[in-house]
């Protein structure tokens, strides 16, 4: 890698995070914008994966007592 290289990322990171700061805003706003412009998530795309995530979680919560309850009844009988 040229040496220059690293100079040039970190002065083109520079450029960006002071054209964020112009658009003005909360940091939170700043971010979500960059977020959206990097094209790698939308606030909506967000949302959605949260929600998944939450229900995958209510899914394997739910599993793992009904696993305890099995556990509990074997162990009894």
């Amino acid at each position: 890698m040229p040496p220059n290289f690293d100079k040039g990322i970190q002065s083109c990171e520079r450029s960006i995070e002071q054209l964020l700061k112009m658009l003005g805003g909360t940091p939170e706003q700043r971010a979500e914008f960059w977020e959206i412009v990097k094209g790698i998530t939308t606030p909506r795309e967000q949302r959605l994966t949260n929600g998944a995530l939450a229900a995958v979680h209510s899914d394997l919560t739910a599993a793992q007592e009904n696993l305890a309850a099995v556990q509990q009844a074997a162990r009894q009988g």
